[in-house]
């Protein structure tokens, strides 16, 4: 099995986020759910599995979930790691309506990430 070569950083980051303390954004923020790191580490290592997906930042929310997004300049995907293993998303595509919703499988991931998705959601909004 080949992985990407950028698992190895996603990682390191997200046990970084592990070291985040209360306040952490000065705004209140809870230390990131070591729960929720894991089920991301677990995100980023099925997606590194997919040839041709990008390396996504990797953030914190200040509920105490980690995050894992990407930008593909007319669109973007968030994920909102929740400890309950429900991965929270947005998907903001230019000229389109946003689309929201939250799964457990990652499938809709890499149809954005991979399969040109994104343009036929764009197309859908133009018709």
């Amino acid at each position: 099995m080949s992985y990407a070569n950028w698992l190895p950083t996603v990682i390191a980051e997200l046990d970084a986020l592990g070291a985040l303390e209360a306040n952490w954004d000065s705004y209140g923020a809870l230390p990131i759910d070591p729960v929720s790191i894991e089920y991301a580490a677990r995100l980023a290592n099925l997606l590194a599995e997919r040839k041709g997906i990008r390396e996504p930042a990797v953030g914190a929310t200040p509920d105490g979930h980690a995050g894992l997004s990407w930008d593909g300049g007319s669109w973007s995907l968030d994920v909102d790691v929740t400890p309950d293993g429900l991965w929270e998303y947005v998907i903001f595509v230019k000229g389109a309506r946003d689309i929201e919703g939250s799964t457990d499988d990652p499938s809709i991931f890499v149809a954005v990430l991979t399969e040109g998705i994104v343009d036929e959601w764009r197309q859908t909004e133009v018709d």
